[in-house]
């Protein structure tokens, strides 16, 4: 994940006043609740209680909370639909990304 991604993480975190463990378990639950639209390979990383997933499954839930939070506030403005299938894509993307740097 880039620094500018994990900036934008930061600032929202710090927008919705959540405290960084409350903003670890809200990023579990929001990927778990729309699990079904992720990759078939991704799913696995969200076994198991929420305390035991890996720091992989926390990278991808926490860039899929960023997505979906921009998501939701351009559609506020523009009433463009998204894709949850998508924003998933691009979250394991940015994780990706991270693993590489």
């Amino acid at each position: 994940m880039t620094s500018t991604t994990r900036y934008e993480i930061i600032r929202l975190r710090r927008t919705l006043h959540l405290d960084y463990e409350t903003w670890r378990r809200w990023t579990l639950f929001s990927a778990r609740l729309f699990l079904q639209f992720a990759p078939l390979e991704v799913r696995p990383l969200f076994l198991g209680a929420p305390s035991h997933v890996s720091p992989e499954a926390v990278e991808v839930a926490e860039a899929f909370a960023l997505l979906r939070a921009k998501a939701e506030d351009k559609t506020e403005v523009t009433e463009v639909r998204y894709s949850l299938a998508e924003l998933w894509k691009e979250a394991v993307e940015l994780q990706r990304e991270a693993q590489n740097d």
